[in-house]
């Protein structure tokens, strides 16, 4: 369960890091050789999202593309803003949502291609108050404006002094509310302390209409962090 959580986001990143290095213009690549990842992420309180796509020469760790005329984003029919986060020389098409966000990518040939992303309620939770042990573990309590729906998940982080790890919990597809118990075996390694926990509400479905080299989609909804204290 932590592998899965650190190879899909930890390694992924960290590869995009090295990689995500140089840019081209999309007036300069192959429509073919496109492949996109598409995000829409909430923060817990927010009433918006932020919806983005970032686009690659060929895979997920290629050279990013720029937007280039007649290629072009757009996010609930608006033109998205180009984003570019110089450290990592990486260029991102965002918008702010309140709804689903539809992002309508245009290749310079003309082809258009339409994903929507569902808008995740805001998620919060709540924490034992007071002490709680590391050889019993814990229970949370966690609450969603909005129903879940099939195959999302919850995801649990766990930081605290000298160790991290991550969890996973299943959610009941319509519910708006529940509970995740965090054993003891999660806290091993956990030296007594502070115990930050944040939770995700996070899925990965298939895009619906994806791009030559294909589409990955993400959709998050996150609460803000809480601190227990962590006993033995």
């Amino acid at each position: 369960m932590k592998m899965k959580i650190i190879s899909k986001v930890a390694i992924l990143g960290f590869l995009t890091i090295l990689t995500a290095c140089s840019q081209i213009s999309s007036s300069e690549v192959d429509a073919s050789a496109i492949y996109g990842e598409l995000s829409l992420k909430r923060t817990e309180g927010s009433a918006s999202a932020m919806a983005s796509a970032t686009f690659f020469v060929g895979g997920p760790t290629g050279t990013v593309v720029q937007m280039e005329s007649p290629a072009s984003v757009n996010i609930n029919g608006q033109a998205a803003s180009e984003v570019t986060e110089p450290i990592i020389n990486m260029t991102s098409y965002q918008a702010s949502v309140y709804s689903n966000a539809n992002i309508v990518y245009t290749d310079k040939d003309g082809q258009s291609y339409s994903n929507s992303l569902f808008m995740p309620g805001s998620l919060s939770m709540n924490l034992p108050s007071g002490t709680v042990f590391i050889s019993q573990g814990f229970t949370l309590n966690y609450t969603s404006t909005n129903g879940f729906v099939p195959g999302e998940q919850l995801e649990i982080t766990l930081s605290g002094n000298s160790n991290s790890n991550y969890v996973d919990a299943s959610l009941i597809t319509g519910a708006t509310s529940g509970s995740a118990v965090i054993s003891g075996s999660a806290l091993n390694g956990f030296f007594p302390g502070a115990l930050t926990v944040s939770i995700c509400r996070q899925s990965y479905p298939s895009a619906q209409s994806p791009y030559p080299k294909g589409t990955s989609v993400s959709i998050s909804s996150c609460s803000n962090q809480r601190t227990v204290n962590l006993q033995p």
